[in-house]
């Protein structure tokens, strides 16, 4: 099936951008991030929790988030929640609580409920570098709260390109977040491409 020409532009376009984003992210050394829910199962998921927290610096999750990765999980008996908690054990990933309820509440008016809104905030409170989401209402957002966003298969990618994992590695965690069917086939492929071009 051919590809119009204005879609072949957007697709550009995207790979350009994406790949500028983490060229600036791979020269910053001790970043605070605040994760939220899905970026930590999926990066436990796909075995690489543990080198992101470690390339990042310092990691921090809300109490939401870890009620709803850690004690649910456990509960589950699911291997994500065990790898989150060990992490939190060794300090790799420190609990914070959102204090301001006022930001909690102009925060709500966005629609924004849960983990979500409780790591917006963490990421407006903890004057963080960054926050690590994959959840549609938080990316919507990311212009009007003026968000810098990082998402599971971006940081895949910067953990490639920065040599914190191999190239072989991050494919292959790229391949498990595209079964895991979160993410736009679409978007896996193009960093599966850019991933391959890494040296």
């Amino acid at each position: 099936m051919s590809i119009a020409p204005a879609a072949i532009g957007v697709a550009c376009s995207a790979t350009f951008i994406f790949v500028h984003k983490a060229e600036e992210l791979c020269t910053v050394i001790g970043m605070l991030v605040v994760k939220d829910s899905m970026v930590l199962i999926h990066l436990a998921t796909t075995s690489v929790l543990k080198e992101a927290c470690v390339m990042f610096g310092r990691v921090i999750i809300s109490p939401v988030v870890h009620r709803e990765v850690v004690e649910k999980g456990l509960g589950r008996s699911r291997p994500d929640a065990y790898v989150v908690k060990k992490l939190e054990d060794s300090n790799h990933i420190a609990v914070v609580t959102v204090v301001g309820r006022k930001l909690i509440t102009e925060l709500a008016k966005y629609g924004l409920k849960g983990g979500e809104l409780e790591s917006v905030a963490l990421y407006f409170q903890e004057k963080a570098d960054l926050i690590a989401s994959n959840d549609d209402k938080v990316r919507g957002l990311q212009l009007i709260l003026n968000l810098n966003l990082i998402s599971s298969p971006e940081i895949v990618f910067v953990m490639a390109r920065g040599g914190v994992i191999s190239k072989e590695k991050a494919l292959e965690s790229l391949l498990q977040l595209k079964r895991i069917g979160w993410f736009s086939h679409s978007v896996i492929d193009m960093i599966v491409e850019e991933v391959r071009k890494v040296d």
